[in-house]
């Protein structure tokens, strides 16, 4: 079930000083879907796609199904190539490369992290933490764009 698009309004009462009341309007951010493609197809990086998509629905993200339409809040995402691992003495040394894309394929920027093979979730961790400062640039340039439009 993919939940989307929901927007919260929620009004708050503070009392500054008897008598006075402040009300603060607090808008809900909407959830972000991610669209995650992944070309790679060796075991490191499907490890990687398995761990990331578990972790990303945990920090609340909602991952696309399979020819679903792309909606204002989505963020797509790629792991463009396989993981790379380079040799040092005895243990592997994983790099990853995201690319984050708003819904109409405009590049919103590319993020790389490294970790050792046998700590993938240190790279998992990063990778979801990257994609949480993408979801919020993608949300921002929204707003702007909303604010433009209200300004006309």
């Amino acid at each position: 079930m993919i939940r989307c698009c929901v927007v919260t309004l929620v009004t708050f009462l503070t009392l500054t000083s008897p008598g006075f009341a402040r009300s603060v309007l607090i808008q809900e951010r909407p959830q972000t879907i991610i669209e995650l493609w992944v070309t790679g197809d060796d075991g490191v990086t499907q490890r990687f796609r398995e761990g990331y998509e578990a972790d990303l629905e945990s920090a609340g993200f909602v991952l696309a199904m399979g020819g679903q339409a792309r909606v204002a809040n989505t963020l797509v995402v790629e792991v463009p190539t396989n993981l790379r691992f380079d040799r040092i003495g005895s243990r592997y040394r994983v790099k990853f490369t995201l690319e984050f894309a708003a819904p109409s394929g405009q590049l919103i920027g590319k993020s790389k992290g490294a970790c050792w093979d046998e700590e993938l979730a240190v790279c998992i961790k990063r990778a979801v933490a990257q994609t949480k400062t993408a979801a919020a640039k993608l949300h921002r340039r929204r707003s702007n764009k909303a604010l433009q439009l209200t300004a006309r």
